[in-house]
C-alpha cells in the first residue's frame, strides 16, 4: 500500500514537472523603457496540479524581470487534450486555467489580462489568483467575469481600471488598500455575492455604477466623496451620509425601490432634482436638528409615497415644496 502511494506521488510530481511552464510558453516583448519584459500571450498549457490547472508566471524571462502583463494576455488561454470518459470512450476536452501565480516584481496588469473568455466556449474558469505586493496598476476589465471568490489588493496599488472585477459573480470579499483614492466606474458591477464593502478615508471619488448589481444593503457614504449613482439596480436598503457630504446629485438614487432609510449629516446643503425620485419603499429620512434649511429641487422626493407624515413634515420645514 505504501509502495503504491509512493509511486503515485512520484508520478504526480513528475507529471507536474513535465507540464510546468517554461520561458517558451510566453510570447513577450520589452517594456517601453527597456528595463523589463511584457507578457503578450500565454502559449503553453497549464499543468493539472491537484484540482487546479495552474499557471505560474516566471519572475524573469531570458534574464529580464517580468514587469507587465499585456492586454488579453491570458484571456483566451486554454488547454485541449484527449482522454477516457466514465464510459471508457475517448473524448476531446478543453480546459481553461483555474489558478494563476504572479511573481513579485510585476508592476502592471493590463486591459482584460485575465478577462473573458477564458476558455474556447467563453465560460469563465479562473478561480484563484495571487497578486504580489509589487503591483501598482490593474487595468480596465482585467478580471472581468472570473470565478474568484476572494481577493486582497496589494497595499502599493494606486490605480484601478473601470470594471476591473465586473461580473465576478462568485466574488464575496475584496480588500481595497488605502493607496486607492478613486473607485472606478463599474468596478464591482454585477458582483452579486458582495454583501458589504469597506472604504478607507482616502477615497475621493466613486465612479458611476461601481457597486451596481451587488447585494450590498447598507452603506455609509464617505464625507469626502461626491454623491452620484453608484448602485443603479442594487439592493440598497439603508444609507448613511457621513459628515462632509454637502449635496446629493441629480438622480443619484432614482428608482431605488428597496431603499427604506436615509440619514443626512449636519453638513447637507442641497438635494438636487430626482435625487430620490421613485424610492417607493422609503419611509424614513433623518435630518439633524441643526440643519434648518436645505436647498431642494422640486421633485427630489417625488414618488416617495411611503414616507411617514413626520418625515414629510421635517422635509417641508426645511424647504421642500414638491410632491411625495
Amino acid at each position: 500500500m505504501k509502495k503504491n502511494f509512493f509511486i503515485g506521488a512520484v508520478f504526480m510530481v513528475l507529471a507536474a514537472a513535465a507540464f510546468a511552464q517554461t520561458e517558451a510558453d510566453f510570447d513577450v516583448t520589452l517594456t517601453d523603457d527597456g528595463t523589463g519584459v511584457v507578457i503578450k500571450n500565454f502559449t503553453g498549457k497549464a499543468p493539472k496540479i491537484g484540482a487546479a490547472w495552474q499557471v505560474t508566471i516566471p519572475a524573469t524571462i531570458q534574464g529580464m524581470p517580468v514587469k507587465e502583463i499585456a492586454e488579453n494576455a491570458f484571456s483566451r488561454s486554454t488547454y485541449s487534450e484527449r482522454g477516457l470518459n466514465n464510459q471508457g470512450s475517448w473524448v476531446q476536452t478543453t480546459q481553461g486555467m483555474t489558478s494563476v501565480i504572479i511573481p513579485e516584481g510585476l508592476i502592471k496588469i493590463g486591459y482584460s489580462a485575465f478577462g473573458l473568455p477564458q476558455s474556447i466556449n467563453g465560460s469563465p474558469t479562473l478561480t484563484s489568483i495571487t497578486i504580489p505586493a509589487s503591483v501598482t496598476e490593474i487595468g480596465v476589465v482585467a478580471f472581468q467575469g472570473s470565478l474568484i471568490t476572494s481577493i486582497t489588493l496589494p497595499a502599493g496599488l494606486t490605480k484601478l481600471g473601470a470594471g476591473a472585477f465586473q461580473n465576478c459573480t462568485t466574488l464575496k470579499n475584496i480588500t481595497i488598500p488605502e493607496g486607492i483614492t478613486e473607485i472606478p466606474e463599474g468596478m464591482l458591477e454585477g458582483c452579486k455575492a458582495i454583501t458589504s464593502i469597506t472604504l478607507s478615508d482616502n477615497i475621493r471619488s466613486i465612479g458611476s455604477g461601481a457597486f451596481s448589481g451587488t447585494s450590498i444593503v447598507s452603506f455609509t457614504w464617505p464625507g469626502s466623496v461626491p454623491v452620484e449613482n453608484i448602485f443603479r439596480d442594487g439592493l440598497l436598503e439603508t444609507i448613511v451620509f457621513a459628515e462632509g457630504v454637502t449635496e446629493i446629485e441629480y438622480s443619484a438614487f432614482k428608482n431605488y425601490n428597496k431603499l427604506t432609510s436615509v440619514t443626512f449629516p449636519s453638513t447637507i446643503k442641497e438635494i438636487k432634482s430626482s435625487a430620490f425620485y421613485g424610492c417607493s419603499s422609503l419611509t424614513t429620512v433623518t435630518i439633524p436638528d441643526s440643519v434648518e434649511t436645505i436647498e431642494f429641487e422640486w421633485d427630489a422626493f417625488s414618488g416617495c409615497s411611503k414616507l411617514t407624515l413626520a418625515t414629510q413634515a421635517a422635509l417641508k420645514r426645511r424647504g421642500y415644496k414638491g410632491h411625495f
